[in-house]
């Protein structure tokens, strides 16, 4: 299992489609394609189409004043991360998985050698190659000790 995270290329795994707007575009559109898309995260993308920056939901929860309705008008580069973290296409599974626990984010953008994002990769997406992959060693992994379930079902 682990040999074969090793030399799986992210590319295999992420979204070909991120959802993607200009820096000037107003926060209340982005959310709003956010959730009718279903997406935990946007790209923004300057003129040329290379990548400025990712905005999370996390970033709608932390970054956003939410006091008034004026956030929706403001631009989304105004509380987007900048430069965030990326991997290339050829990238590891592994690798992107160190990546995201290290930077505990949820969400790489991929962008090839130009700067352009190809796709998104999202732990949801690495969670259900693992499960897909490897329904048993995932299923039957041994209890933690101190992670013991109090209810039959868990929880």
């Amino acid at each position: 299992m682990i040999e074969e995270l090793a030399t799986t290329p992210v590319s295999n795994l992420a979204r070909p489609d991120p959802l993607s707007v200009t820096p000037d575009t107003p926060l209340g559109e982005v959310v709003e394609q956010m959730r009718d898309q279903k997406r935990g995260a946007v790209v923004i993308a300057d003129g040329e189409g290379k990548l400025a920056g990712i905005f999370t939901e996390r970033d709608l929860m932390l970054r956003v004043d939410h006091a008034t309705n004026a956030w929706r008008k403001q631009p989304i580069s105004s509380v987007m991360t900048s430069t965030p973290r990326t991997l290339e296409p050829r990238a590891s599974v592994a690798k992107a998985i160190r990546m995201m626990t290290r930077g505990v984010f949820r969400h790489v953008p991929i962008v090839d050698q130009d700067g352009h994002c190809t796709g998104m990769l999202s732990i949801r997406a690495i969670l259900q190659y693992i499960v897909q992959h490897y329904p048993e060693e995932f299923i039957n992994l041994p209890p933690d000790p101190k992670r013991e379930a109090s209810k039959r079902w868990g929880g």
